[in-house]
């Protein structure tokens, strides 16, 4: 296998463990928080969660991508883009913060509520900062950096939101001493990044500061497009069917959503290279998106044909008899998320080749897809409507971005993997459909019997049908054994 393919499944296999750090602690912080105040208190801290990401993209207007992709062309520049952007970050995540008071008061939500979502809207603030410190670790590509930090960070946060939950506080509490851990997370991060890397320089250039952030603007729209299709089902649901539906549909979407973590590591990893390749290796380019796509459609088909006929047990597993209604959803929720996949690869493959007005351009047609969806289904199906709303809009925007890049990779050549891809996903389904009618989906059984069987029939096809390549098998297998024995 080439040096190549060798570096990014190494560093795949850090942002894995960074990523599979931060959505495992979440989602598992999520769980203890809907089982211990029920799905209307729940359904509110998930309605601020909603209406805060909302607003993240003030907070991170494209600046982390973009310190990505410029840093890894020019290196030397890297202390003045990390001072010019953290003063830029600064003054935008308070800006975020008092949004986010305003959009509560202006909801007419209680107090008791508005100082949840000023809790969560500082908490993201402060984890925006770092995520714009780590932006760092991938220019350079030292992603070990990054796992270290964020998964000390998640760790931090989790036992202090559990403590919290343990000790009785009220769910304003446990929103801000969230908060807590944030901050000693960004500390650990400017501390590993001033160490390792470089030390930011200020500057007091104000048409600096405006060039960075007209650089971002084509970023933030669609962040912001890409914000309104993931949350804005949720704002919706707060104000049109109330908490209890917002808790419903975010037990079916959290833990699908967590999964997002293979084609953001993915895309993460590929991202500084595809930067580089896009200038100087086009067909490089072609044969890195290719494979990817790939891969990542290897994950995504499984999940949803998975999930469609085991979301009750999952849902009752997680969460409990209170939110079972919520199964169907989850099912609809598993086909979104899988399309997500890969539009993850593309919206980064289109930024790395300079071409995020065209991402734009798609986002906000996405998101006005979305909006009018929930407007028409919430009032008459509630949070399933919300579920159909997502899916027929993530399915929108996968068509419209693989047709972006037909130019960036041959989409032709990927015809006949996917269907084999396809067919085994079918057989997944199959298997995991029979064995739930015939003997149920207990936890025992799902953990035991259910789950590791279907992935076995999975993997079998895959292996039968000769879906991946050699490279793309030496890349898994780096991948893992990178995972295994993580080395500098």
């Amino acid at each position: 296998m080439s040096s190549r393919a060798i570096q990014i499944a190494r560093n795949s296999a850090f942002l894995l463990v960074a990523e599979a750090a931060t959505k495992l602690g979440g989602v598992a912080l999520l769980v203890v928080l809907a089982r211990h105040f029920g799905p209307s208190q729940f359904g509110s801290y998930a309605g601020a969660l909603a209406l805060t990401s909302l607003l993240l993209v003030i907070a991170d207007p494209g600046l982390s991508v973009l310190t990505t992709r410029d840093i890894a062309r020019t290196p030397q520049e890297a202390a003045q883009r990390l001072g010019r952007g953290l003063l830029l970050k600064l003054f935008l995540s308070a800006a975020m913060v008092g949004a986010a008071f305003c959009a509560s008061r202006l909801l007419g939500q209680p107090v008791d509520m508005t100082l949840v979502v000023l809790a969560v809207a500082s908490g993201m603030a402060v984890g925006s900062l770092s995520t714009f410190v780590r932006a760092l670790f991938r220019a350079f590509e030292r992603m070990e950096y990054e796992a270290i930090t964020r998964t000390a960070e998640q760790a931090i946060v989790v036992a202090l939101g559990l403590a919290s939950v343990v000790t009785g506080c009220s769910l304003v509490m446990v929103a801000w001493s969230l908060v807590v851990g944030r901050v000693a997370g960004l500390v650990l991060t400017c501390a590993v990044c001033a160490r390792n890397l470089v030390r930011p320089t200020f500057s007091r250039d104000v048409h600096a500061h405006v060039v960075l952030l007209v650089a971002g603007l084509p970023l933030a729209l669609s962040g912001i497009f890409d914000s309104i299709v993931f949350y804005t089902d949720s704002v919706m649901l707060s104000a049109l069917a109330g908490a209890v539906a917002v808790g419903l549909y975010n037990a079916a979407l959290r833990p699908l959503a967590a999964t997002l973590v293979l084609p953001a590591v993915l895309a993460a990893a590929l991202l500084p290279r595809m930067s580089r390749d896009a200038r100087s290796d086009r067909p490089a380019l072609a044969t890195a998106l290719g494979h990817s796509l790939k891969l990542a459609a290897a994950f995504a088909l499984p999940l949803a044909a998975f999930v469609l006929p085991t979301a009750e047990g999952w849902i009752r597993l997680l969460f409990g008899a209170p939110y079972v209604t919520a199964a169907p959803a989850m099912g609809v929720l598993a086909c979104a998320i899988a399309a997500v996949y890969v539009t993850t690869l593309t919206g980064h493959a289109l930024v790395a080749a300079d071409r995020q007005m065209v991402h734009l351009r798609l986002a906000a047609i996405c998101a006005t897809l979305n909006v009018g969806l929930n407007l028409l289904l919430i009032p008459r199906m509630g949070f399933s409507g919300a579920a159909l709303a997502s899916l027929a809009s993530h399915l929108f925007m996968l068509s419209v971005e693989l047709r972006a890049v037909r130019d960036l990779v041959d989409l032709k050549l990927l015809v006949r993997p996917m269907l084999k891809l396809a067919l085994s996903a079918l057989m997944l389904f199959l298997a995991a459909h029979v064995m739930v009618t015939t003997i149920g989906t207990t936890a025992a059984r799902l953990l035991l019997l259910v789950t590791p069987l279907s992935c076995a029939v999975y993997l079998s096809c895959v292996a039968a049908l000769r879906v991946l390549d050699r490279e793309e098998i030496d890349a898994v297998g780096s991948l893992v054994r990178h995972l295994v024995r993580p080395r500098r």
